[in-house]
């Protein structure tokens, strides 16, 4: 416990609020990475040696939370950065699982689905403008799948068909995206229901 009133923190900011008693801890969470908590009170209510106590039981537990929420955070800056490198892809991109359900879907994607041409997503699966093509299409996602579990196995065939149109060739190619764990990894945005 220590009295920081004369100190030129406590004279610039800590008095002009009224507090004048500080209690706090400043520890390492990591390299290079340091946690500082600290409490101030008024110069009517001091810290006693309970708080002090107190203090020191929660410490064990601030470097590990403090740890973790970095580590969450460092996981959603890289998700919004391979959401943002996705949606500049050139061409529209659809990650799709085993049953042609959609996991993420880039902005070029997104417009082509809602024009309705040739590629549409139909009971919660990537479908094409007729059954002949869905069919092919979901072949070629299954193929793909079998492919990323056994990396031996027959490259999937790419498939075509015209939109509504009869102008624009639609031409769907598809490759196994990296797994971690057993799971596919996931971009950022997903699609909305």
């Amino acid at each position: 416990m220590e009295k920081v009133a004369d100190s030129e923190f406590g004279r610039l900011v800590l008095q002009p609020a009224g507090l004048v008693h500080a209690l706090g801890a400043a520890l390492q969470a990591g390299e290079g990475v340091f946690v500082s908590l600290w409490f101030f009170r008024a110069a009517s209510r001091p810290f006693r040696e309970a708080d002090g106590q107190t203090l020191a039981a929660w410490l064990p537990h601030v470097a590990p939370a403090f740890t973790i929420q970095q580590r969450v955070s460092s996981a959603e800056y890289a998700s919004t950065a391979s959401a943002a490198a996705f949606d500049r892809l050139a061409l529209g991109a659809v990650l799709v699982d085993e049953s042609a359900r959609p996991l993420i879907i880039n902005r070029l994607a997104e417009r082509i689905l809602a024009a309705g041409d040739g590629l549409r997503v139909t009971g919660g699966a990537l479908s094409a403008n007729s059954h002949a093509a869905t069919t092919r299409l979901h072949a070629a996602v299954r193929d793909t799948a079998r492919r990323r579990r056994r990396p031996a196995a027959r490259a999937a065939p790419a498939c075509a068909w015209r939109g509504r149109c009869g102008q624009r060739p639609w031409i769907s190619s598809s490759s196994p995206w990296p797994a971690r764990n057993g799971a596919p990894a996931r971009a950022g945005r997903r699609p909305s229901s």
